[in-house]
């Protein structure tokens, strides 16, 4: 009976090994990305455990979650947002900022304002998430203000963060007088991309080619958009090449390989500078045992 008792628990480790190495093509750790796709990890942000009210959420009905902030019972969030010094997220965030610093400085980028784009594979990565965390730390440093513009077509997501939604579109808040509205803290600005625009997805690039001698006079030292996952059809391939850099979002354990070499592949094609965020990464063994960067 033991003898038995013992082949079975054997079989059942083979069978999870198998699952987990051969049939899981999901992305999991940063040596992955960097074998699949050549390119650098700015940063790996792991899990963060439930009931902190920190957690980076999937997506769902509300941008509050999205947003990762926590939610009373009445559906109101609750004050910690991705800018907040008490957030989860914001030791990962100026780690990510120290990151892309360097990479402008690598790349003798000196030109202001800066334009970061901050996207996924697919909605619920925790992307607003991320692009609010690094443009609140982004802010803390140097004399320059920062930008933080929400391109999603829909209800955006990082309209929760701010008395419900942006006050001013883009071209407002390029305005000194206009801008006020938009003002989050000392040098941050948060500001709705599409202006309730339905035709945006058609006209937004020759829109945005028209409005980057704007962006280029502006007192900004950064402007990081929050964009919509990859697809052949959104604006984000579109807007790529206009760019100095794009950060592209991984879920990790969700985000299939094949998806991500194609998202990857979308983003070279514009030529543009890629980079890779690993989040949500979850670690499968003992601490004692992992010793990855």
């Amino acid at each position: 009976m033991r003898n038995r008792l013992g082949w079975r628990c054997g079989r059942r480790l083979v069978l999870a090994f198998l699952i987990e190495l051969v049939l899981n093509q999901s992305v999991r750790k940063p040596s992955e990305i960097g074998n699949l796709l050549k390119v650098p990890v700015f940063v790996s942000i792991p899990e963060f455990p439930n009931g902190h009210g920190q957690r980076l959420l999937t997506a769902g009905t509300s941008g509050v979650e999205e947003a990762g902030l926590p939610v009373k019972a009445d559906g109101e969030a609750k004050s910690i947002a991705p800018w907040d010094e008490n957030h989860g997220l914001h030791p990962y965030s100026e780690a990510l900022r120290d990151r892309l610093v360097t990479f402008f400085e690598v790349k003798n980028m000196t030109h202001k304002p800066k334009l970061v784009a901050v996207t996924s594979c697919a909605r619920g990565a925790g992307v607003t998430s991320i692009a609010a965390g690094l443009a609140a730390s982004l802010s803390e440093t140097g004399e320059g203000n920062v930008l933080l513009v929400d391109m999603n077509m829909e209800q955006g997501a990082a309209h929760p963060f701010y008395k419900g939604k942006p006050a001013c579109g883009l071209e407002d808040v390029l305005s000194h007088e206009k801008r006020g509205e938009a003002k989050i803290n000392d040098k941050l600005y948060l500001v709705n991309g599409n202006d309730g625009d339905t035709r945006l997805p058609r006209i937004l690039p020759k829109r945005f080619t028209h409005l980057l001698p704007k962006l280029q006079a502006s007192d900004y030292d950064y402007i990081i958009f929050d964009m919509p996952p990859v697809t052949q059809t959104s604006v984000t391939p579109r807007l790529a090449a206009l760019m100095d850099v794009v950060l592209l979002t991984v879920e990790a354990g969700k985000t299939n390989r094949d998806v991500l070499r194609e998202a990857s592949s979308v983003i070279a094609e514009t030529k543009a500078n890629l980079g890779v965020i690993l989040n949500r990464r979850v670690n499968y063994v003992p601490r004692w045992l992992h010793q990855e960067f």
